[in-house]
């Protein structure tokens, strides 16, 4: 069992490595080469088949840990019974130091296997933020601005008229409140009529 779970922990270490290495700062040719050689490595399908088998078992690992785990502890100190009493109900109200350790170990399953599929979703999407990294890098020491996407273009054309639109509507609304006020003002016969009331 413990060389189960030192491949398990030295899997968890390889992810933690390869995620250090995309989130740090590296000049742009390192990035690229580290970005270059987990993209090649991605697109094998040996690798994909046997990543894809590593995550099903650790997946069903955290679930099974995880179950295991959730066992109820009853402590001496929460006990109703006293010492030398016989059991309540025919079994003994305190967990017993096994069911204890064995909670831990599954804890520590949980724990490793749950920090295993963590870190391999963290890895990817930090795979396609380093891609972009990478693409407005180059595009910026080339001195080009970003091309834009024909959806950037639409939503952009849109944005334009909305604001159009918006400023029509705010002019519209200032004069029908000038037209209003104007209409509304009282007259002189209107005050004079309330001075008499």
């Amino acid at each position: 069992m413990s060389l189960y779970f030192a491949l398990l922990f030295t899997v968890l270490s390889v992810e933690i490595g390869v995620l250090f290495l995309l989130v740090c700062p590296l000049p742009l040719r390192v990035r690229k080469l580290l970005y270059r050689g987990c993209q090649s490595c991605l697109a094998k399908q040996e690798f994909r088949v046997v990543a894809s088998i590593i995550g099903v078992i650790v997946g069903l690992l955290f679930v099974d840990s995880f179950k295991r785990a959730n066992v109820p502890v009853n402590l001496p100190r929460h006990s109703q019974q006293r010492v030398g009493e016989p059991p309540v109900g025919g079994y003994d109200p305190i967990t017993s130091i096994q069911a204890l350790a064995s909670r831990s170990y599954n804890q520590r399953n949980a724990y490793i296997s749950g920090f295993i599929l963590y870190f391999a979703v963290g890895i990817m999407t930090v795979m396609s933020v380093v891609r972009r990294v990478i693409k407005y890098q180059e595009l910026i020491n080339k001195g080009e601005k970003p091309v834009e996407d024909t959806e950037t273009k639409e939503l952009r054309t849109v944005l334009q008229q909305r604001e159009t639109d918006l400023a029509a509507l705010k002019t519209q609304l200032e004069n029908n409140e000038k037209f209003f006020d104007k209409n509304n003002e009282p007259s002189e016969t209107d005050a004079n009529l309330k001075k008499n009331e």
